[in-house]
C-alpha cells in the first residue's frame, strides 16, 4: 500500500531557503535518529526538507520533554549559531525525511546579507508566534480534549496516510503528555480510552491514528 508522504516546500526567491538548496549537503535521516544534542558545539545549521524532526530540551536531571515539532521549510540549529555556545535542545527524527546542512562559517556569513537577514527575522517570527498559539490552545480544555487537539493538529501537520490510518512516526505518550501539557498518567488513561474506542493504536515510539474525525470533534470540547 502506497504511503503519502510529507514534502518540502521551496520558495525559490526566498534568501533563506536558496542558501540551503544552493549551499546545503543532503543527510537523510529516519524516525529515532538522534541529529543533534543538547550542550554540543555547534558546527552547522539544517533545514528540514523532508520528513518531520522533533525538538526536545533538556532538564537538568537528563530527562528530555517535547517541545515542538518542525515541518519542512524549518530551521534546526540555527539559535546556536547566532548566539553562540552549545545546543540548547535536541532533535530526533519524527518522520523520516531529509535535511540540507550547511556549514555554521557560511550560515553566520549570509547574516551579513540584509535579504537573509529579514528572512531569517521572518522565519523566527513565525515560529514564535506558533508557538505562543500552541501554549494557548493547550492552556484550555480537559485533558482529553488537549490530547485529542494535539493529535489531530499532528494529523494535518506530519501525519504520513497509509489507507485510512495516519501515522504519527515515533511518538511516545511522554511526548504526547509534554505537548499538550498534561502529565504522563493523563496522557496514558486518555490514550487507553482512544485505543479502546478503536481511534488510536499505540506502540513503542508508535503512534497511529484511526479516526481522526473523531478525535476532532473531541478537541473541540
Amino acid at each position: 500500500m502506497k504511503c503519502d508522504t510529507y514534502t518540502s516546500i521551496v520558495v525559490a526567491d526566498d534568501a533563506l531557503i536558496q542558501l540551503f538548496h544552493t549551499h546545503g549537503a543532503v543527510r537523510r535521516y529516519d524516525a529515532g535518529d538522534r541529529i543533534l544534542n543538547a550542550g554540543d558545539h555547534p558546527s552547522a545549521v539544517f533545514l528540514v526538507r523532508s520528513g518531520a524532526v522533533k525538538v526536545s530540551v533538556v532538564a537538568r536531571s537528563g530527562r528530555e520533554s517535547l517541545l515542538e515539532v518542525r515541518e519542512p521549510g524549518a530551521l534546526l540549529g540555527e539559535m546556536s549559531a547566532i548566539l553562540g555556545g552549545g545546543r540548547s535542545a535536541a532533535a530526533d527524527g519524527l518522520v523520516p525525511g531529509e535535511l540540507l546542512r550547511v556549514p555554521i562559517a557560511e550560515f553566520r556569513r549570509e547574516l551579513d546579507n540584509p535579504e537573509f537577514a529579514k528572512a531569517l527575522l521572518v522565519e523566527t517570527a513565525r515560529r514564535l508566534r506558533t508557538a505562543s498559539l500552541h501554549q494557548h490552545e493547550i492552556a484550555a480544555g480537559t485533558a482529553r480534549s488537549r490530547i485529542a487537539r494535539v493529535l489531530a493538529d499532528l494529523a494535518g501537520r506530519i501525519g504520513v496516510v497509509d489507507g485510512d490510518e495516519v501515522h504519527l512516526g515515533a511518538l511516545s505518550q511522554q511526548d504526547i503528555a509534554d505537548f499538550a501539557g498534561v502529565s504522563r498518567d493523563s496522557a496514558v488513561r486518555t490514550l487507553g480510552e482512544f485505543r479502546r474506542a478503536g481511534w488510536v493504536s499505540t506502540g513503542r515510539r508508535r503512534l497511529v491514528l484511526r479516526d481522526v474525525a473523531a478525535l476532532g470533534q473531541i478537541a473541540e470540547v
